[in-house]
């Protein structure tokens, strides 16, 4: 569906049901529900998250051409699905009454791009060449440092000197061991 460009639940569902030749390739005996196809995804991310690990470091133990010495690091905000829930209401955790499909495990983060987002942060590590190393999807207010630091000793194992980094995650102390001084952007 994303090769299609069609990202809603609701249209893909509607694509499926209308291409019957979709849900053979998908190995589907029937049409999901856009909230199958939603849970479908979140359940699947862990599974890629160590799908791409895997396919970086295969690529570095054969001889590859994207060398991991220096990476890049960054975080994108995606909106959530379904409805927003309002920072008041989150905070006594109550949902209004009416609203219904709300996801209970975003959260609200602020990017200098789309300012306010209620959604998921995409931590994602690449090379020069943009190969990808390895990502992370949490809530969108997870604390850039700390996510970082959960993939600190892999990178250190991979033969990572410098890590390329926004503000958000400067805290020099944390990365010392990855950080080469004159590296540090």
């Amino acid at each position: 569906m994303t090769l299609k460009g069609i990202t809603a639940m609701r249209a893909q569902q509607d694509y499926l049901f209308h291409h019957p030749l979709w849900l053979k390739r998908c190995r589907l005996p029937r049409c999901p529900s856009h909230v199958t196809l939603g849970r479908r995804y979140k359940a699947l991310t862990p599974t890629l998250e160590a799908f791409t690990e895997y396919v970086a470091a295969w690529h570095l133990t054969h001889g590859g051409c994207f060398r991991q010495e220096t990476v890049y690091e960054d975080k994108s905000l995606f909106k959530a699905a379904g409805p927003v829930w309002h920072q008041k209401d989150r905070r006594n955790n109550e949902i209004p009454k009416g609203l219904r499909g709300v996801d209970t495990t975003a959260t609200w983060s602020k990017s200098g791009y789309h300012g306010w987002v209620y959604g998921y942060g995409l931590h994602l590590i690449a090379t020069h060449s943009g190969f990808p190393v390895m990502f992370h999807v949490e809530p969108a207010n997870a604390n850039e440092r700390n996510v970082l630091d959960t993939k600190k000793e892999k990178l250190i194992d991979r033969g990572t000197r410098c890590v390329v980094a926004d503000n958000g995650y400067v805290d020099k102390n944390a990365l010392r061991p990855l950080l080469n001084p004159a590296c540090f952007c």
